[in-house]
């Protein structure tokens, strides 16, 4: 592996698109069951599971995940460090990868996650403005890195609480994502407010 591809794959490790299509393509129980745990119960709260070779039918459980949640672990035997939030990724990555995002990043990338996207479906233009992902119309003059964008008024109560309910100016950071779905659910940027 070249320094490039190094590079690369600790970026695509990095990348809150990556990480967030693997986490909603991917079940927990696709990532710990073939590592021997075993899922003990799972209602409203979350899911409780226990890890290979402990009996856990008196005990509430050494692990809770929450659907689209982290994986928190509450025991110190296994390769979890205690009562911190594990991603999809990262649990991946400690189980798979010795906790080597990169290499996790590499692997899953090799399975079609992650592609590097720079056009939509519809052929609009795809930006990131900090860690998220946006659409530009593909009709208009393709955006650069450095450009100042407008973003549409937040949609979400934490947004509009957070942003308030006027758009907003923000800096494109990057061009492009990784990411491997229709890319539906991206917001479409407002106007350029300046070119870089």
């Amino acid at each position: 592996m070249t320094n490039t591809d190094k590079d690369m794959f600790a970026t695509i490790a990095r990348d809150e698109d990556f990480r967030n299509n693997y986490a909603f393509s991917t079940t927990w129980a696709e990532i710990l069951e073939p590592y021997g745990w075993v899922l003990l119960r799972s209602d409203t709260r979350g899911e409780n599971w226990e890890p290979p070779g402990r009996s856990g039918d008196h005990a509430p459980g050494a692990a809770l995940t929450r659907e689209y949640g982290p994986l928190t672990v509450f025991t110190t035997s296994t390769d979890f460090e205690a009562r911190k939030p594990y991603s999809k990724f990262d649990a991946y990555a400690v189980l798979n990868h010795h906790s080597d995002g990169r290499a996790a990043a590499k692997a899953l990338h090799s399975q079609g996650f992650g592609v590097f996207r720079e056009r939509d479906i519809s052929g609009n233009q795809i930006v990131r403005c900090g860690k998220y992902s946006y659409t530009w119309p593909a009709d208009r003059e393709p955006l650069a890195v450095g450009d100042i964008v407008e973003l549409p008024p937040p949609m979400s109560v934490y947004g509009r609480e957070t942003f308030g309910e006027q758009p907003r100016q923000t800096t494109v950071t990057h061009l492009g994502t990784y990411y491997c779905g229709p890319l539906a659910q991206i917001v479409r940027l407002v106007k350029r407010a300046s070119s870089h």
